[in-house]
Protein backbone atom coordinates (compact mmCIF):
# COMPACT_ATOMS: atom_id res chain seq x y z
CA UNK A 1 0.00 0.00 0.00
CA UNK A 2 1.95 3.31 -1.34
CA UNK A 3 -0.59 5.36 0.95
CA UNK A 4 -0.28 6.09 4.76
CA UNK A 5 -4.16 6.86 4.80
CA UNK A 6 -6.73 6.12 2.93
CA UNK A 7 -10.44 8.03 3.41
CA UNK A 8 -13.42 7.25 1.66
CA UNK A 9 -16.38 9.33 3.61
CA UNK A 10 -15.36 7.42 6.95
CA UNK A 11 -17.64 7.13 9.66
CA UNK A 12 -16.81 8.23 13.13
CA UNK A 13 -18.38 6.19 16.27
CA UNK A 14 -18.47 9.57 17.87
CA UNK A 15 -19.75 12.14 14.99
CA UNK A 16 -20.95 9.84 12.24
CA UNK A 17 -21.64 12.55 9.82
CA UNK A 18 -18.69 14.56 10.57
CA UNK A 19 -16.74 13.52 7.65
CA UNK A 20 -19.41 12.63 5.48
CA UNK A 21 -17.89 14.25 1.97
CA UNK A 22 -14.08 13.59 2.93
CA UNK A 23 -12.33 11.63 0.36
CA UNK A 24 -8.76 11.82 0.87
CA UNK A 25 -5.48 10.02 0.73
CA UNK A 26 -2.34 10.52 1.86
CA UNK A 27 1.09 8.96 0.32
CA UNK A 28 4.22 8.19 1.63
CA UNK A 29 6.14 11.01 1.09
CA UNK A 30 3.53 13.62 1.03
CA UNK A 31 2.77 16.37 3.22
CA UNK A 32 -0.71 17.80 3.97
CA UNK A 33 -2.08 20.98 5.23
CA UNK A 34 -6.04 21.11 6.70
CA UNK A 35 -7.70 24.08 7.36
CA UNK A 36 -10.46 22.83 9.64
CA UNK A 37 -12.59 25.40 11.42
CA UNK A 38 -13.13 25.05 15.25
CA UNK A 39 -15.42 22.24 16.28
CA UNK A 40 -14.60 20.64 12.84
CA UNK A 41 -12.87 17.56 13.73
CA UNK A 42 -9.52 18.24 14.00
CA UNK A 43 -8.85 16.44 17.19
CA UNK A 44 -10.67 13.68 16.30
CA UNK A 45 -8.89 13.18 13.01
CA UNK A 46 -5.80 13.61 15.07
CA UNK A 47 -7.00 10.76 17.07
CA UNK A 48 -7.92 8.58 14.56
CA UNK A 49 -4.48 7.06 13.97
CA UNK A 50 -3.67 5.98 17.82
CA UNK A 51 -7.08 5.20 18.55
CA UNK A 52 -10.23 3.02 16.76
CA UNK A 53 -12.67 5.63 16.23
CA UNK A 54 -13.35 5.10 12.73
CA UNK A 55 -16.08 2.45 11.49
CA UNK A 56 -15.50 1.99 8.17
CA UNK A 57 -14.23 3.81 4.89
CA UNK A 58 -11.00 4.62 6.94
CA UNK A 59 -7.46 2.41 5.70
CA UNK A 60 -4.32 2.93 7.50
CA UNK A 61 -1.10 1.11 6.29
CA UNK A 62 -0.24 -1.70 8.90
CA UNK A 63 2.49 -1.48 11.01
CA UNK A 64 2.43 3.00 10.24
CA UNK A 65 4.72 4.21 12.79
CA UNK A 66 2.78 7.52 13.62
CA UNK A 67 3.48 10.17 16.03
CA UNK A 68 0.76 12.40 16.96
CA UNK A 69 1.72 16.44 18.51
CA UNK A 70 -1.63 17.56 20.14
CA UNK A 71 -3.12 19.46 23.29
CA UNK A 72 -4.01 16.09 24.58
CA UNK A 73 -0.65 14.49 24.58
CA UNK A 74 0.68 17.96 25.82
CA UNK A 75 -1.87 17.04 28.54
CA UNK A 76 -1.28 13.67 29.10
CA UNK A 77 2.73 14.54 30.13
CA UNK A 78 2.08 17.09 32.43
CA UNK A 79 -0.98 15.00 34.14
CA UNK A 80 1.94 12.34 34.53
CA UNK A 81 4.68 14.21 35.56
CA UNK A 82 2.48 15.96 38.24
CA UNK A 83 0.91 12.18 39.12
CA UNK A 84 4.50 11.33 39.85
CA UNK A 85 5.47 14.30 41.99
CA UNK A 86 6.90 13.51 45.34
CA UNK A 87 7.59 17.24 46.53
CA UNK A 88 5.51 16.90 49.61
CA UNK A 89 7.47 13.49 50.59
CA UNK A 90 10.97 15.47 49.99
CA UNK A 91 13.21 17.40 52.36
CA UNK A 92 13.00 21.44 51.09
CA UNK A 93 9.20 20.37 49.39
CA UNK A 94 10.69 20.48 45.88
CA UNK A 95 10.77 17.82 43.23
CA UNK A 96 11.86 19.12 40.01
CA UNK A 97 10.10 15.53 37.77
CA UNK A 98 11.07 13.78 34.67
CA UNK A 99 13.58 15.71 33.25
CA UNK A 100 14.41 16.64 29.18
CA UNK A 101 17.75 15.11 30.24
CA UNK A 102 16.27 11.92 31.52
CA UNK A 103 13.80 11.80 28.55
CA UNK A 104 16.36 12.84 25.84
CA UNK A 105 19.81 12.81 26.83
CA UNK A 106 21.84 15.93 26.62
CA UNK A 107 23.32 15.02 22.74
CA UNK A 108 20.17 15.64 20.97
CA UNK A 109 20.97 17.90 17.92
CA UNK A 110 17.49 19.59 17.91
CA UNK A 111 17.67 20.62 21.74
CA UNK A 112 19.89 24.03 21.41
CA UNK A 113 18.18 24.31 17.69
CA UNK A 114 14.69 24.83 19.68
CA UNK A 115 16.20 26.49 22.53
CA UNK A 116 15.67 23.55 24.60
CA UNK A 117 19.17 23.07 26.18
CA UNK A 118 18.84 25.08 28.88
CA UNK A 119 16.44 23.71 30.14
CA UNK A 120 17.49 20.09 30.32
CA UNK A 121 17.24 19.57 34.10
CA UNK A 122 13.62 21.19 34.30
CA UNK A 123 10.86 19.47 34.97
CA UNK A 124 7.72 18.88 32.53
CA UNK A 125 5.36 20.68 34.56
CA UNK A 126 8.13 23.72 35.07
CA UNK A 127 7.89 24.07 31.61
CA UNK A 128 5.87 26.50 29.69
CA UNK A 129 3.40 25.83 26.99
CA UNK A 130 5.26 26.31 24.08
CA UNK A 131 8.78 24.62 25.65
CA UNK A 132 6.36 21.17 26.51
CA UNK A 133 5.25 21.81 22.02
CA UNK A 134 8.98 21.26 21.56
CA UNK A 135 9.97 18.53 24.30
CA UNK A 136 7.15 16.53 22.91
CA UNK A 137 8.35 17.04 18.98
CA UNK A 138 11.68 15.83 20.13
CA UNK A 139 10.44 12.94 22.15
CA UNK A 140 8.42 12.33 18.85
CA UNK A 141 11.46 12.00 17.11
CA UNK A 142 13.37 10.00 19.22
CA UNK A 143 11.01 7.45 18.25
CA UNK A 144 11.90 7.66 14.56
CA UNK A 145 8.44 8.06 12.87
CA UNK A 146 7.46 7.82 9.44
CA UNK A 147 5.15 10.12 9.90
CA UNK A 148 3.96 13.16 11.96
CA UNK A 149 0.34 14.97 12.76
CA UNK A 150 0.49 18.37 13.73
CA UNK A 151 -2.43 19.09 15.76
CA UNK A 152 -2.79 23.22 16.08
CA UNK A 153 0.92 22.81 16.85
CA UNK A 154 1.54 26.50 16.26
CA UNK A 155 -0.37 27.77 19.62
CA UNK A 156 1.69 29.08 22.08
CA UNK A 157 4.79 29.36 20.86
CA UNK A 158 5.98 32.19 20.88
CA UNK A 159 7.02 34.76 17.94
CA UNK A 160 10.61 33.86 17.12
CA UNK A 161 9.71 29.96 17.69
CA UNK A 162 6.69 30.47 14.84
CA UNK A 163 8.77 32.15 12.68
CA UNK A 164 11.44 29.20 12.72
CA UNK A 165 8.42 26.39 12.23
CA UNK A 166 8.02 26.93 8.14
CA UNK A 167 11.44 26.21 7.94
CA UNK A 168 11.33 23.36 10.35
CA UNK A 169 8.74 21.47 8.85
CA UNK A 170 10.15 21.54 5.25
CA UNK A 171 13.52 20.09 6.88
CA UNK A 172 10.96 17.40 8.80
CA UNK A 173 9.36 16.78 5.44
CA UNK A 174 12.64 15.61 3.79
CA UNK A 175 12.61 12.71 5.90
CA UNK A 176 9.10 11.80 6.50
CA UNK A 177 5.28 12.60 5.95
CA UNK A 178 3.43 15.30 7.84
CA UNK A 179 0.19 16.46 8.64
CA UNK A 180 -0.48 19.81 9.14
CA UNK A 181 -4.20 20.39 11.18
CA UNK A 182 -4.96 24.02 12.07
CA UNK A 183 -7.91 26.62 12.18
CA UNK A 184 -6.27 29.29 10.77
CA UNK A 185 -5.43 29.58 7.34
CA UNK A 186 -2.12 31.74 8.00
CA UNK A 187 -1.00 29.06 10.18
CA UNK A 188 0.02 26.78 7.48
CA UNK A 189 3.29 27.17 5.83
CA UNK A 190 3.87 28.53 2.07
CA UNK A 191 5.96 25.62 0.87
CA UNK A 192 2.84 23.13 1.77
CA UNK A 193 0.77 22.99 -1.54
CA UNK A 194 -1.24 20.09 -0.75
CA UNK A 195 -4.42 21.56 1.24
CA UNK A 196 -8.33 20.77 2.16
CA UNK A 197 -10.24 23.53 3.63
CA UNK A 198 -13.20 22.73 5.46
CA UNK A 199 -16.28 24.70 4.26
CA UNK A 200 -19.38 23.49 5.92
CA UNK A 201 -19.69 19.66 4.75
CA UNK A 202 -17.21 20.15 1.89
CA UNK A 203 -14.00 19.59 1.22
CA UNK A 204 -12.30 22.13 -0.97
CA UNK A 205 -8.61 23.02 -2.47
CA UNK A 206 -8.76 26.36 -1.72
CA UNK A 207 -9.96 28.57 1.42
CA UNK A 208 -13.37 30.64 -0.43
CA UNK A 209 -12.56 34.81 -0.28
CA UNK A 210 -15.38 35.49 2.63
CA UNK A 211 -14.16 32.29 4.81
CA UNK A 212 -12.29 35.08 7.79
CA UNK A 213 -15.30 37.58 7.69
CA UNK A 214 -15.73 38.38 11.15
CA UNK A 215 -18.83 38.92 13.18
CA UNK A 216 -20.90 41.74 14.84
CA UNK A 217 -20.02 44.60 17.38
CA UNK A 218 -20.70 42.12 20.56
CA UNK A 219 -24.24 43.35 22.83
CA UNK A 220 -23.40 42.78 25.95
CA UNK A 221 -26.12 41.42 28.37
CA UNK A 222 -27.96 44.22 30.19
CA UNK A 223 -27.78 42.79 33.76
CA UNK A 224 -24.31 41.97 33.28
CA UNK A 225 -23.80 45.63 32.56
CA UNK A 226 -25.85 46.59 35.44
CA UNK A 227 -23.69 44.20 37.90
CA UNK A 228 -20.74 47.10 37.21
CA UNK A 229 -22.55 50.20 38.15
CA UNK A 230 -23.49 48.74 41.82
CA UNK A 231 -19.82 48.84 42.47
CA UNK A 232 -17.58 51.54 44.98
CA UNK A 233 -14.29 52.92 43.16
CA UNK A 234 -11.71 50.29 42.51
CA UNK A 235 -8.26 50.29 43.83
CA UNK A 236 -5.02 49.89 41.83
CA UNK A 237 -5.29 45.98 40.85
CA UNK A 238 -1.91 44.80 41.25
CA UNK A 239 1.49 46.49 42.87
CA UNK A 240 4.37 44.67 42.09
CA UNK A 241 7.45 45.85 43.43
CA UNK A 242 10.78 43.69 43.48
CA UNK A 243 8.94 40.09 42.78
CA UNK A 244 10.59 36.87 42.14
CA UNK A 245 10.31 33.44 41.03
CA UNK A 246 12.44 30.88 40.87
CA UNK A 247 12.25 26.80 40.79
CA UNK A 248 15.25 25.51 42.34
CA UNK A 249 18.01 27.44 40.53
CA UNK A 250 16.26 28.59 37.49
CA UNK A 251 14.91 31.72 38.00
CA UNK A 252 12.13 32.96 36.12
CA UNK A 253 11.97 36.33 37.00
CA UNK A 254 13.65 38.80 39.44
CA UNK A 255 12.83 42.02 40.79
CA UNK A 256 10.12 43.00 38.84
CA UNK A 257 7.97 46.58 39.33
CA UNK A 258 4.80 46.42 37.87
CA UNK A 259 1.33 48.36 38.58
CA UNK A 260 -1.78 47.58 37.10
CA UNK A 261 -3.91 51.17 37.42
CA UNK A 262 -6.99 51.81 37.15
CA UNK A 263 -8.27 52.04 33.86
CA UNK A 264 -5.57 50.31 32.33
CA UNK A 265 -5.65 47.61 30.00
CA UNK A 266 -2.02 45.61 29.82
CA UNK A 267 -0.35 43.41 26.67
CA UNK A 268 1.79 41.20 28.44
CA UNK A 269 4.37 39.78 25.78
CA UNK A 270 7.79 37.80 26.14
CA UNK A 271 9.06 34.48 25.06
CA UNK A 272 8.17 31.16 25.95
CA UNK A 273 9.07 30.00 29.32
CA UNK A 274 9.48 33.91 30.48
CA UNK A 275 7.22 34.35 33.26
CA UNK A 276 3.64 35.67 32.23
CA UNK A 277 1.90 33.12 32.83
CA UNK A 278 3.36 32.44 36.33
CA UNK A 279 2.36 35.98 36.58
CA UNK A 280 -0.75 36.09 36.13
CA UNK A 281 -1.23 32.72 38.69
CA UNK A 282 0.50 35.03 41.21
CA UNK A 283 -1.74 37.84 41.39
CA UNK A 284 -4.97 35.31 41.76
CA UNK A 285 -2.90 33.22 44.66
CA UNK A 286 -2.71 30.16 42.44
CA UNK A 287 1.02 29.73 42.37
CA UNK A 288 2.80 28.55 45.73
CA UNK A 289 5.37 31.81 45.51
CA UNK A 290 2.60 33.99 45.45
CA UNK A 291 2.99 35.13 49.21
CA UNK A 292 5.58 37.79 48.87
CA UNK A 293 5.78 41.20 50.36
CA UNK A 294 6.40 42.82 47.51
CA UNK A 295 3.02 42.12 46.06
CA UNK A 296 -0.38 44.23 46.71
CA UNK A 297 -3.31 43.19 45.11
CA UNK A 298 -6.60 45.52 45.12
CA UNK A 299 -4.81 47.18 47.74
CA UNK A 300 -4.28 44.27 49.74
CA UNK A 301 -0.87 43.23 50.71
CA UNK A 302 -0.44 39.75 49.79
CA UNK A 303 -0.37 37.25 52.70
CA UNK A 304 -2.08 39.93 54.75
CA UNK A 305 -5.10 37.49 55.87
CA UNK A 306 -7.03 37.38 53.13
CA UNK A 307 -8.29 33.71 51.73
CA UNK A 308 -7.37 32.77 47.75
CA UNK A 309 -11.02 33.11 47.70
CA UNK A 310 -11.34 36.34 48.14
CA UNK A 311 -8.58 37.18 45.91
CA UNK A 312 -10.45 35.20 43.07
CA UNK A 313 -13.44 36.52 42.75
CA UNK A 314 -12.36 39.93 41.44
CA UNK A 315 -10.44 38.32 38.48
CA UNK A 316 -11.48 36.01 35.52
CA UNK A 317 -8.75 34.09 34.49
CA UNK A 318 -8.60 31.83 30.80
CA UNK A 319 -5.41 29.51 29.90
CA UNK A 320 -4.38 26.71 29.26
CA UNK A 321 -3.42 24.89 32.61
CA UNK A 322 -7.46 25.68 33.49
CA UNK A 323 -8.52 24.48 30.41
CA UNK A 324 -6.86 21.28 31.15
CA UNK A 325 -8.32 20.85 34.99
CA UNK A 326 -12.02 20.56 33.18
CA UNK A 327 -13.84 17.70 34.12
CA UNK A 328 -15.15 16.23 31.19
CA UNK A 329 -18.21 15.07 32.93
CA UNK A 330 -19.09 18.82 33.15
CA UNK A 331 -21.70 20.53 30.29
CA UNK A 332 -20.82 23.69 28.65
CA UNK A 333 -23.49 25.24 30.85
CA UNK A 334 -22.15 24.54 33.90
CA UNK A 335 -18.55 25.67 32.64
CA UNK A 336 -20.02 28.60 32.38
CA UNK A 337 -21.89 28.54 35.64
CA UNK A 338 -18.40 27.44 37.90
CA UNK A 339 -17.25 30.53 37.01
CA UNK A 340 -19.62 32.40 39.55
CA UNK A 341 -18.04 30.31 42.05
CA UNK A 342 -14.23 30.18 41.11
CA UNK A 343 -14.41 25.88 41.18
CA UNK A 344 -13.30 23.23 38.53
CA UNK A 345 -16.53 21.75 38.24
CA UNK A 346 -19.74 22.66 39.62
CA UNK A 347 -20.73 21.24 42.94
CA UNK A 348 -24.40 23.78 43.98
CA UNK A 349 -27.65 24.90 42.74
CA UNK A 350 -27.05 27.36 40.56
CA UNK A 351 -30.34 30.48 41.22
CA UNK A 352 -32.10 31.39 38.24
CA UNK A 353 -31.03 34.54 37.67
CA UNK A 354 -27.43 33.47 37.03
CA UNK A 355 -28.76 30.62 35.03
CA UNK A 356 -29.89 33.23 32.92
CA UNK A 357 -27.19 34.95 32.40
CA UNK A 358 -25.15 31.87 31.47
CA UNK A 359 -27.37 31.31 28.91
CA UNK A 360 -27.55 35.15 27.65
CA UNK A 361 -23.58 34.60 27.01
CA UNK A 362 -23.72 31.16 25.39
CA UNK A 363 -26.72 32.99 23.16
CA UNK A 364 -24.16 35.63 22.85
CA UNK A 365 -21.92 33.45 20.91
CA UNK A 366 -24.10 31.28 19.25
CA UNK A 367 -23.53 28.37 21.64
CA UNK A 368 -26.94 27.02 23.18
CA UNK A 369 -26.16 23.56 21.77
CA UNK A 370 -23.01 23.65 23.44
CA UNK A 371 -24.66 23.89 26.57
CA UNK A 372 -26.13 20.77 26.82
CA UNK A 373 -23.02 18.72 25.74
CA UNK A 374 -19.82 17.11 27.82
CA UNK A 375 -16.73 18.21 27.87
CA UNK A 376 -15.11 15.40 26.26
CA UNK A 377 -17.34 15.57 23.26
CA UNK A 378 -15.51 18.84 22.85
CA UNK A 379 -12.87 20.16 20.96
CA UNK A 380 -10.19 22.30 22.59
CA UNK A 381 -11.85 25.37 20.73
CA UNK A 382 -15.47 25.06 21.77
CA UNK A 383 -14.26 24.77 25.47
CA UNK A 384 -11.48 27.69 25.34
CA UNK A 385 -14.70 29.70 24.16
CA UNK A 386 -16.59 28.38 26.82
CA UNK A 387 -14.00 29.24 29.60
CA UNK A 388 -13.83 32.78 27.95
CA UNK A 389 -17.94 32.99 29.38
CA UNK A 390 -17.00 31.59 32.51
CA UNK A 391 -14.77 33.98 33.52
CA UNK A 392 -16.97 36.78 32.52
CA UNK A 393 -19.90 36.01 34.41
CA UNK A 394 -19.39 37.15 37.68
CA UNK A 395 -18.16 40.25 36.26
CA UNK A 396 -14.80 40.82 37.12
CA UNK A 397 -12.69 43.50 38.12
CA UNK A 398 -9.83 42.43 35.88
CA UNK A 399 -10.09 39.96 33.09
CA UNK A 400 -6.74 37.77 32.84
CA UNK A 401 -6.93 36.48 29.32
CA UNK A 402 -3.61 33.98 28.40
CA UNK A 403 -3.56 32.95 24.70
CA UNK A 404 -7.49 33.70 25.08
CA UNK A 405 -7.88 32.64 21.38
CA UNK A 406 -5.69 29.00 21.10
CA UNK A 407 -7.24 26.80 19.10
CA UNK A 408 -10.33 29.18 17.39
CA UNK A 409 -10.68 30.17 13.98
CA UNK A 410 -10.19 33.20 11.83
CA UNK A 411 -13.85 33.86 12.75
CA UNK A 412 -13.92 32.82 16.04
CA UNK A 413 -10.94 35.11 16.92
CA UNK A 414 -12.60 37.96 15.50
CA UNK A 415 -15.58 37.44 17.39
CA UNK A 416 -13.73 37.15 20.70
CA UNK A 417 -11.44 40.35 19.61
CA UNK A 418 -14.82 42.11 19.10
CA UNK A 419 -15.82 40.85 22.58
CA UNK A 420 -13.12 42.31 23.96
CA UNK A 421 -12.84 45.83 22.75
CA UNK A 422 -16.68 46.04 23.30
CA UNK A 423 -15.57 44.76 27.54
CA UNK A 424 -13.06 47.73 27.31
CA UNK A 425 -15.26 50.69 25.90
CA UNK A 426 -18.54 49.61 27.70
CA UNK A 427 -17.23 48.32 31.35
CA UNK A 428 -14.62 49.13 33.85
CA UNK A 429 -12.96 45.48 33.94
CA UNK A 430 -9.90 45.46 33.23
CA UNK A 431 -7.92 43.30 30.74
CA UNK A 432 -4.35 41.47 31.19
CA UNK A 433 -3.52 39.92 27.78
CA UNK A 434 -0.98 37.32 26.91
CA UNK A 435 -0.20 36.92 23.36
CA UNK A 436 2.22 35.84 21.38
CA UNK A 437 0.57 36.92 18.11
CA UNK A 438 1.25 40.18 16.40
CA UNK A 439 -2.54 40.30 15.34
CA UNK A 440 -3.52 39.26 18.48
CA UNK A 441 -3.71 43.19 18.91
CA UNK A 442 -7.82 43.94 20.43
CA UNK A 443 -8.12 47.67 20.23
CA UNK A 444 -8.19 49.38 23.58
CA UNK A 445 -5.14 48.61 25.35
CA UNK A 446 -3.05 51.01 26.85
CA UNK A 447 0.07 49.83 28.30
CA UNK A 448 2.74 47.10 27.43
CA UNK A 449 4.57 44.70 29.78
CA UNK A 450 7.45 43.23 27.91
CA UNK A 451 9.68 40.47 28.81
CA UNK A 452 12.87 39.93 27.73
CA UNK A 453 16.54 38.97 28.04
CA UNK A 454 17.58 41.99 30.38
CA UNK A 455 14.00 41.90 32.21
CA UNK A 456 10.68 43.51 31.74
CA UNK A 457 10.12 47.05 30.38
CA UNK A 458 7.32 49.07 31.00
CA UNK A 459 5.29 51.33 28.35
CA UNK A 460 2.29 53.23 27.02
CA UNK A 461 0.89 51.53 23.61
CA UNK A 462 0.27 55.14 22.87
CA UNK A 463 3.52 55.89 23.00
CA UNK A 464 4.99 52.76 21.11
CA UNK A 465 2.11 53.34 18.15
CA UNK A 466 3.80 57.00 17.88
CA UNK A 467 7.31 56.04 17.59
Amino acid sequence: MNNLVRCRSPKSKKLPELFAELDWSWGRGESWAMVIPSGGGKTLLGKAFTEPLFQEGWEVAEGLRVEVLSEWKEREQIEQDRHDDDSPFLEGGFDKGTTLRETLGDSNPWLERLGLSKHLDTGFRFLSNGEVRKALLLMALHRSPEALVFDEFLEGLDAASRAQWPGILEELSQHMSLLFLTSRQSNVPQWMTRRLHRVGTQWLPEAPADATLLGHREALPASWLEEFSRRASVETVVEASGLICRYGERVIFEGLHWEVRPGQHWLLTGPNGCGKTTLLSMVVGDHPQAYQPGLRILGTPRGSGESIWDIKKHFGLVGSDLQRRQLSSCTGLAVVCSGFYDTIGLYQEVPRDRLNLARDFLELFGLEALGKRYVDEMSYGELRLLLILRALVKAPQALMLDEPTQGLDDRQRGRVHELIEAIMEKTPCQILLVSHDPEERPKGLTHHLEFGPHGTRVHSMEQKEKR
